[in-house]
């Protein structure tokens, strides 16, 4: 493979984890048959093996499939719910006049039927979905948390310093 070749898709692949991270289904999927095309352009042994060995192709679909609906339907869709009531409680106003209503309103937002392009892309592109929600989830918190402690820190430090004549 070239070096040119070997660019391209990782400048693709990088552009499909973006998209799936910032929740562009049309993006990834136009990014996704830029892809297939250049793995044909390339004379990438693809379709040939496919048609040779269609059970083992079939069987790893299934699978594809199914790990997507579990992550999907069931751990992302978790989380997704879990970051709409953290900024829910989080918004202006929320904690001072907590509101029954309010929550009820976010729960009757919550389908599948608000949320089905976001749940089919998260299925679909699954691999790309858990990397960018490790980056975007796990490590964004991790730097928040880490920012907060740096920032305690400075006030501790500069309340220290100004100790006598407080």
């Amino acid at each position: 493979m070239s070096i040119l070749l070997s660019i391209v898709l990782g400048v693709c692949l990088l552009i499909l984890l973006l998209s799936v991270g910032s929740e562009n289904g049309v993006l990834a999927s136009v990014v996704s048959l830029v892809l297939g095309g250049i793995w044909y352009l390339a004379g990438m042994p693809g379709w040939v093996w496919l048609l040779a060995n269609w059970q083992t192709a079939l069987v790893g679909a299934g699978l594809f499939f199914l790990i997507g609906c579990l992550w999907g339907f069931v751990i992302k869709w978790y989380l997704f719910c879990v970051s709409e009531k953290e900024e829910l409680v989080n918004s202006y106003g929320y904690k001072q006049n907590p509101s029954r209503e309010k929550l009820e309103n976010l729960l009757k937002q919550l389908t599948f039927a608000h949320y089905a392009n976001k749940i089919t892309l998260w299925v679909l592109f699954w691999p790309f979905s858990v990397v960018a929600t490790i980056f975007d989830d796990v490590l964004g918190k991790l730097v928040k948390f880490a920012a907060s402690l740096f920032r305690k820190t400075m006030e501790r430090i500069a309340k220290f310093a100004f100790r006598d004549v407080l």
